[in-house]
């Protein structure tokens, strides 16, 4: 349920900031679908498809539908960052769900930095201290 909860708040956010209102709010979300990080993958998409399911069974946000725009990244750095590319300039998302792993979370950081999308990150990877990727850490107790 923290999971559904903090989705919701980051598509609420991503909405507000948006000066564009459209029918649905469009979320995008490069998966590990197939390759070698495909049995996390598949478990985030089906974590992914089930918050929408909830916020959209609840009203949706803000009284608008959530649909939720899923590719697969072959678990490959570079088509992961297309992806992102891809659901900006073309799909026009409104929000994007970060991708699992390390390995691709953070060379899709700087291109959602680049647009200052905000780039959740469900989970994978530990903790780094670099120049061009900001992460918030949490310790649980």
């Amino acid at each position: 349920m923290k999971l559904a909860k903090f989705l919701t708040t980051t598509a609420a956010a991503a909405l507000l900031s948006s000066a564009v209102q459209a029918a649905n709010i469009k979320i995008g979300a490069s998966l590990p679908i197939t390759g070698g990080l495909s049995v996390s993958g598949e478990k985030h998409k089906r974590g992914y498809e089930l918050c929408t399911e909830l916020i959209n069974d609840a009203g949706g946000i803000l009284g608008r539908q959530v649909e939720l725009v899923v590719s697969d990244n072959r678990s490959d750095p570079a088509t992961a960052i297309n992806q992102y590319e891809r659901f900006i300039n073309v799909d026009k998302v409104d929000a994007v769900y970060g991708t699992f792993s390390s390995r691709l979370t953070f060379p899709v950081a700087s291109v959602l930095s680049k647009y200052n999308m905000v780039h959740p990150v469900p989970s994978g990877g530990r903790c780094a201290s670099m120049s061009r990727v900001t992460r918030t850490c949490s310790i649980s107790r």
